[in-house]
C-alpha cells in the first residue's frame, strides 16, 4: 500500500502577501464585474451605468426616470446622480448679498448704500474708486428742476471722504484752527477761524491750498464743521485726498492713527495733541435741494432730548454726528 505524501498546509496565512500575489486576478474580476453590473469600484471603463446594461433591458429615458431601470440598478444610479442643485441666480444676487459683497475692503469699485437702486434707472460708471450714476435712463431732467425749485430733492453724497480731527491733551480749538489755517487763502474763501464754523451749528466750505507764501499749487474746495469740544470733520473729495494726507503727514503735531497706510507714526510725532482718523465708506451723507427740505427731515426724524439720552444709555451720541448741518444761508443744499 502506497503512503501519500503530506501537503503542508500552514496554519496562518499572511493576508498582505496573499492579496499581493492575486493582484492581476483580482483585476480581472473587477474589470469582468465593474463592466457587466457597474458597481461602484473606480475602474478604466469608460461606459455609464446605462451604457452597461444589455440591450434588451435598457430604456428610453432612464436618466430622467429611475424607475425605468431594473430594481436591482435602482440604489446605483440614485448615488450615482446625487448633484447639488445651484441655487437660482434671483437667489445668488439678493440685495443682501450683493451688498455684503461690496463692502469688502479689497472690492474695487466700492458701491454707495444706494448702488441697487441707482443701478436700476441710471446709467453707472466706475469713478474715483466708486460706481456711480452718471446719466439717467429717462427723462427726469425737467422734473428734478422743477422739484428743487418747488418742494426737494435727495443725493448720495457718500462718496466723499470724512477726515476727523480729535484734540487731546487738552488742547484748544485755536491750536488746531490756526493749524490748518496754513491750507487756507484768506483771499480765496472763509478759513478754519470762521465764526460761524466755531459756533457748531454750520458747515462752512472753504478752499484748500499747500502750504506756502504765494498758495500757488491748488488741492481742491471741501467742507468742514466743528463738533464741540473736541472734534472737528472735514469732508473732501476722494480726487484730492491722497494728495492732502500727504501735506498732512508732514506736519508733526498731527497723528494720523487709522487706517494704517495712512499713519505717520514717527519719533517726532509721538507726543501730538491732534489725532486724525480717515473715515472713509464708513459715513453715509446725502445732501438734500428744496425749500422743503427741512420740512421733510422734520417728518422723517425725531429729535431727542438730553434727559431722554441719559434713560437711554446713548450719551455718548451728543459728541457724534449730528444728523443733519444747514448752511447759515437760506436756500442752500442741506447735508444729511
Amino acid at each position: 500500500m502506497e503512503v501519500s505524501e503530506e501537503v503542508f498546509r500552514p496554519r496562518l496565512i499572511d493576508t498582505t502577501e496573499y492579496v499581493k500575489a492575486r493582484l492581476d486576478q483580482i483585476a480581472e474580476l473587477l474589470e469582468v464585474v465593474s463592466s457587466n453590473a457597474g458597481g461602484d469600484e473606480s475602474t478604466s471603463a469608460p461606459r455609464t451605468l446605462f451604457q452597461r446594461l444589455p440591450r434588451h433591458m435598457r430604456r428610453r429615458a432612464m436618466s430622467h426616470n429611475v424607475k425605468r431601470l431594473p430594481r436591482l440598478f435602482r440604489p446605483i444610479s440614485v448615488n450615482l446622480n446625487k448633484k447639488k442643485k445651484m441655487p437660482s441666480r434671483i437667489w445668488r444676487r439678493r440685495a443682501s448679498r450683493l451688498i455684503r459683497r461690496s463692502m469688502v475692503e479689497n472690492s474695487k469699485p466700492r458701491w454707495l448704500p444706494t448702488h441697487i437702486w441707482h443701478a436700476k434707472r441710471f446709467h453707472m460708471e466706475a469713478i474715483w474708486g466708486f460706481k456711480l450714476a452718471v446719466k439717467c435712463c429717462q427723462k427726469t431732467f425737467r422734473p428734478n428742476y422743477r422739484s428743487s425749485l418747488s418742494s426737494s430733492i435727495i443725493t448720495d453724497r457718500s462718496y466723499l471722504t470724512c477726515l476727523q480731527f480729535t484734540l487731546i491733551k487738552n488742547t484748544s480749538i485755536s491750536f488746531i484752527s490756526n493749524l490748518l489755517s496754513k491750507f487756507c487763502r484768506k483771499k480765496c474763501s472763509p478759513t478754519f477761524n470762521n465764526l460761524f464754523a466755531l459756533s457748531g451749528n454750520f458747515e462752512t466750505s472753504l478752499l484748500l491750498f499747500k502750504p506756502g507764501d504765494d498758495f500757488n499749487e491748488f488741492i481742491g474746495p471741501c467742507r468742514f464743521s466743528w463738533f464741540l469740544p473736541n472734534k472737528l470733520n472735514l469732508w473732501i473729495h476722494p480726487s484730492i485726498e491722497l494728495d492732502f494726507l500727504k501735506e498732512i503727514s508732514l506736519l508733526n503735531e498731527i497723528k494720523i492713527i487709522s487706517p494704517s497706510k495712512y499713519c505717520n507714526n514717527t519719533e517726532e510725532n509721538l507726543e501730538a495733541s491732534v489725532e486724525l482718523n480717515v473715515l472713509k465708506n464708513k459715513i453715509s451723507r446725502f445732501q438734500l435741494i428744496g425749500p422743503k427740505s427741512l420740512i421733510y427731515l422734520n417728518c422723517v426724524f425725531k429729535l431727542v432730548l438730553d434727559k431722554e439720552l441719559d434713560n437711554l444709555d446713548c450719551s455718548g451720541y451728543r459728541l457724534g454726528f449730528p444728523f443733519f448741518n444747514f448752511s447759515p444761508l437760506i436756500g442752500e443744499p442741506i447735508e444729511l
